[in-house]
């Protein structure tokens, strides 16, 4: 049905029609040619009836898909649609006895051709017409309204569901920051009634003592500044309900009359993601000593060598630090420094120990550790590339390194990082068929091949380090700060 000045609109039209024709007939009794002939082309539908229909217009003749003729051998209530053909046959008759009913209502009349349509009808009764009572009406077709009305009804059934059944607890707030509307959620999960809620501030109810915004809510959810969407919210019994926050506008006529807040009760995915955080830290420590294990394995093998890739794995680190490497990275480039010479497990301790320059033949040996690494590590899980760091930490910038010879940045960055780290600590460290060389000396020797077998910006940060007071200390590897400090 029509409502406010749409349909007042819609009847005052109808009646001044229905009374220019009907003063029009009264005027001119003797003369229906007349007003005919004013009905006949006009593009409402318009009919006379006394039981039977005495006139109908072509409008009404084209709308309904009968002839003139098939309609003034038909009732007036013969077109109207079963659920009102009871209803129009009594109007009609009280019509035509001059009885008080309404003049204006809307019916659902069924075509010839079957079609369902909807008018809205203008009745009036005259005292004469072709010189009998008569009921004269016009009518306009509303059926395109009337579904419109249909789809809008299922509109707003469907939303009130969502909004009264959805499991967000949802409040509608006017831009001043009272509370309209709360469902049933809001309830269940604030224990507010909606009587208790009634145009009070949201803030003033859910908001933690101490947490309330000066800028009201309303205004914070137009300006789209709510900037800390998981937040912790307060119910009538003083339970602390750990939420995610977010809304917008509510908008009608293209103008924001208010705003919508939806609260989600996260307390289990709080309690999870606790969980989760436990059960990573105890994999990490799991993880950590692991590493720790298989590292101290390969220095027992080789006691002049014990310590080294923990002494690597620190000087990696630093130089990781200063390329601005994410905390991600430096723990994979850590682990990575700390197992690289992990395959020298597949070569003998009398070949590693050995005090003297070794053969071809030994050297194959040794220059093989890099492919074993990789066979041992590749089938672990690791959160990053360890197992191609460590295959990777004997290549050389201009193709001269092993096993593959690939040169510049085909090598990752990590293994360009540790093949720097790993020299400086050897040079700088005792071994069985030499001494120490000074950390001047190491430097020195990295800096001449510069941009030929190592990277020129990880030598250039190396050399920085050192020059402002790097040294390899003692400091074990996985310990709890390290870990800590650089997350997976």
């Amino acid at each position: 049905m029509y409502e406010g000045k749409e349909r007042e609109s819609l009847i005052q039209e109808l009646r001044i029609l229905r009374d220019k024709l009907s003063q029009y007939d009264s005027q001119n009794k003797t003369d229906t040619n007349r007003y005919e002939i004013m009905a006949e082309d006009a593009p409402l539908i318009i009919f006379a009836h006394r039981e039977k229909f005495i006139y109908v217009n072509k409008t009404a003749a084209l709308f309904s898909g009968y002839t003139k003729e098939e309609l003034y051998k038909m009732n007036f209530w013969d077109i109207a649609h079963p659920e009102f053909k009871d209803i129009v046959k009594a109007r009609g008759f009280k019509h035509l006895n001059g009885e008080r009913v309404p003049t204006y209502y809307e019916i659902k009349i069924v075509k010839k051709n079957r079609e369902e349509c909807w008018l809205a009808c203008g009745i009036k009764h005259v005292d004469d017409f072709r010189g009998a009572p008569a009921v004269i009406a016009s009518a306009i077709d509303i059926t395109e309204k009337k579904k419109a009305e249909k789809e809008l009804k299922t509109q707003k059934n469907y939303f009130k569901s969502l909004f009264d059944n959805s499991p967000s607890a949802i409040a509608l707030l006017d831009k001043e920051d009272n509370i309209v509307q709360i469902n049933k959620s809001f309830h269940e999960l604030f224990k507010y009634s909606f009587e208790e809620v009634k145009g009070k501030k949201i803030k003033d109810l859910i908001s933690p003592e101490g947490s309330k915004e000066e800028v009201s809510f309303s205004q914070q959810l137009l300006r789209g500044e709510i900037l800390k969407p998981d937040t912790v919210m307060l119910s009538k019994d003083g339970t602390l309900i750990d939420v995610n926050v977010s809304g917008g506008p509510i908008i009608e006529d293209n103008n924001i009359i208010g705003v919508f807040a939806l609260y989600d009760d996260i307390r289990k995915r709080k309690t999870v993601e606790k969980e989760l955080k436990n059960s990573f830290r105890k994999l990490t420590e799991i993880l950590a000593g692991t590493v720790a294990a298989l590292s101290e394995t390969i220095g027992k093998r080789d006691p002049f060598t014990a310590g080294h890739q923990r002494r690597v794995s620190q000087l990696a680190v630093a130089i990781g630090e200063k390329k601005n490497f994410s905390g991600d990275q430096l723990k994979i480039l850590e682990i990575a420094s700390a197992l690289h010479d992990i395959g020298k497990i597949h070569v003998p301790a009398e070949i590693l120990n050995k005090p003297v320059e070794l053969s071809e033949y030994e050297m194959a040996l040794v220059r093989n550790h890099t492919q074993v690494g990789y066979d041992i590590l590749k089938s672990v899980d690791f959160p990053g590339p360890v197992a191609k760091i460590v295959f990777q930490h004997h290549e050389r910038i201009n193709g001269s390194g092993y096993p593959l010879g690939i040169k510049g940045k085909d090598i990752i960055m990590e293994s360009r990082i540790l093949a720097v780290a790993d020299v400086v600590e050897a040079m700088s460290s005792r071994r069985p068929y030499r001494e120490a060389f000074s950390i001047g000396v190491t430097l020195s020797k990295i800096t001449e091949h510069r941009g030929n077998l190592f990277d020129p910006e990880v030598v250039d940060i190396c050399v920085d380090l050192f020059e402002k007071g790097f040294e390899f200390n003692k400091v074990g590897l996985f310990e709890e700060e390290l870990w800590g400090k650089y997350e997976l």
